[in-house]
């Protein structure tokens, strides 16, 4: 009777705070999930944001790069900026290179484009690299021939 009497004032209070932490627990882990699964969706939108190109898309005188050479190429350019340049700060990676120049096709996550000639050193001015602002896929294909007239 004594043991009864103790779990009734004890026991079924106890069962109820360790089911209220395991379910809260359980509830926590539920929502970090969530949470972590929103955050790769944003991630993955984020990077959707960026332009990308066909090869058959660009200009003739452009070509695509590939993986390794788009990561050097955009190290580069953040090696070469200094903190007043038009780029800095900004998120951007390279998408292809003009055959025979030192001009870069880069994409903002704002769906700008670049083109960018890149000097091979540190650049002190922010007027270098030289750069060439598009506001969007189209506006680059109808325009860049401009930088060279």
């Amino acid at each position: 009777m004594i043991t009864w009497l103790i779990f009734l004032v004890f026991g079924i209070p106890l069962f109820k705070v360790i089911g209220e932490m395991y379910s809260d627990k359980k509830a926590t882990g539920e929502k970090l999930d969530q949470i972590q699964n929103r955050l790769k969706l944003i991630e993955k939108q984020n990077m959707s944001k960026y332009i990308s190109f066909k090869k058959d898309e660009l200009p003739d005188d452009w070509c695509v790069l590939d993986t390794s050479q788009a990561s050097a190429m955009t190290s580069e350019l953040t090696h070469e900026i200094c903190n007043e340049h038009i780029l800095y700060g900004k998120n951007f990676h390279v998408i292809a290179r003009m055959d025979g120049r030192d001009d870069f096709l880069f994409a903002g996550k704002e769906l700008e484009l670049y083109v960018v000639h890149l000097t091979w050193r540190k650049e002190p001015n922010p007027q270098w690299p030289m750069t060439t602002s598009f506001e969007d896929k189209s506006d680059f294909l109808e325009n860049w021939r401009k930088i060279y007239d």
